[in-house]
């Protein structure tokens, strides 16, 4: 089975929304209880638990950094917070917390090291292939995903970096960007013809609407790999980054400008005669009053939720929030957060990328990757919204 990330491209209904629409319940709240098959009380409660251990994992990080190794989720119909501690580690959980939902395993290697054979990695691998190189908190090792296993554990060997704690895992182009025409809500690229006949055009999600803080002109997010002119087809004459379509309201989309390779992937677009609010659309209406950074996170501790007009609403749990992903193609070669679903299926696919990840009220990134082999298989990549700044700003207030 060919087993790849594809980067995916797709609209966000966020243009010309109504600001005073109605909003539906808190979203995190509502994927923890569908997909936990808990009550509200007791998915407030797990959220709440999440979000102790990360103040917890931060704190123990910092005090014991030869110690920690992270942390690990048990959830289901039983829910359990793993801190992962190298040696014996029930004295050192003592002196930040008593609560029976927090458990101790042994672990053979600190976090702070796994991140550092991470790097050491990254460092050792061909920047002109594409690949991932993903710390995995849960089993204390590092993953490597390339299209030449056998080739990489050479290099590495050669490198003094194949131990243990390190899997190569063989996945056939491991970065597959695809655009694609999906019918539903989108912001729809220029058409242009196929050689062979027919048309092809880019679609991608529209994600945070913001304000260029220097001009103070409004406009919208989407993924800065949408309308590249980058496609499965052969084409002629394609222009990069043309004016583009809303299909939910008809608007024009003008390109304005785009960070896209190395950590970042992202673009914004304006259009004459539309408003542009602090609300989003994932099935619902909601307001954005809040962007934080995934980074400050620890691994496993973090719920978010993404819209994609090809899979729409899906919520997961952040495993990684600096997984690294290198596609020469678009010249992508830096650090993506990484979530698994929730639910069975996978948490974005073709035609979501740009799409807005959030929490309830609240900005964290937009859509890159859909991951389809290895390890990984379902998860999804996105970029903190951070990395957007400081001349753009995600709009919190209408």
């Amino acid at each position: 089975m060919s087993e790849r990330i594809y980067l995916c491209i797709f609209l966000l209904v966020s243009v010309s929304v109504p600001v005073l629409a109605q909003e539906n319940a808190n979203p995190v709240l509502q994927s923890v209880m569908k997909s936990d098959h808990v009550s509200a009380q007791e998915a407030e409660r797990r959220l709440r638990l999440l979000e102790e251990a990360n103040r917890i994992g931060n704190r123990m990080e910092a005090d014991e950094p030869v110690r920690y190794a992270g942390i690990r989720v048990e959830r289901g119909a039983t829910f359990a917070i793993v801190f992962r501690i190298v040696g014996e580690g029930e004295q050192i959980l003592k002196r930040y917390t008593s609560d029976p939902a927090f458990r101790v395993e042994k672990a053979d290697t600190p976090l702070r090291a796994l991140r550092n054979k991470q790097q050491a990695l990254i460092n050792a691998m061909d920047k002109k292939t594409k690949f991932m190189v993903s710390v995995d908190v849960a089993a204390g090792k590092v993953r490597v995903l390339v299209p030449n296993a056998e080739q990489v554990r050479g290099r590495l060997q050669s490198a003094g970096l194949l131990a243990s704690d390190v899997v190569v895992e063989e996945v056939p182009d491991v970065v597959k960007p695809v655009v694609t025409v999906i019918g539903g809500y989108q912001v729809r690229g220029k058409s242009w013809a196929i050689t062979t006949g027919g048309t092809v055009n880019s679609s991608a999600t529209l994600g945070f609407n913001i304000v260029h803080v220097p001009s103070n002109v409004r406009g919208v997010l989407t993924a800065g790999h949408f309308d590249e002119c980058k496609f499965t087809v052969t084409v002629t004459s394609c222009t990069k980054n043309s004016p583009a379509t809303d299909t939910n309201t008809g608007a024009t989309l003008d390109f304005q400008a785009q960070r896209l390779g190395g950590d970042y992937d992202y673009e914004w677009r304006t259009s004459g005669g539309n408003t542009f609010t602090n609300q989003i659309w994932y099935g619902a209406y909601m307001t954005v009053t809040q962007v934080y950074d995934v980074e400050a996170y620890q691994p496993n501790t973090l719920t978010v939720c993404k819209y994609g007009a090809r899979t729409g609403y899906t919520c997961g749990l952040v495993e990684n929030p600096r997984e690294y992903v290198s596609d020469p193609n678009y010249g992508i070669d830096g650090y993506y957060a990484r979530v698994k679903n929730n639910a069975t299926g996978p948490m974005a696919d073709e035609g979501d990328s740009g799409g807005p990840v959030f929490g309830n009220y609240t900005a964290f990134g937009l859509v890159e990757a859909k991951i389809t082999g290895g390890s990984y298989i379902d998860q999804m990549v996105f970029m903190p919204i951070k990395r957007i700044g400081p001349d753009l700003q995600v709009l919190t207030s209408p």
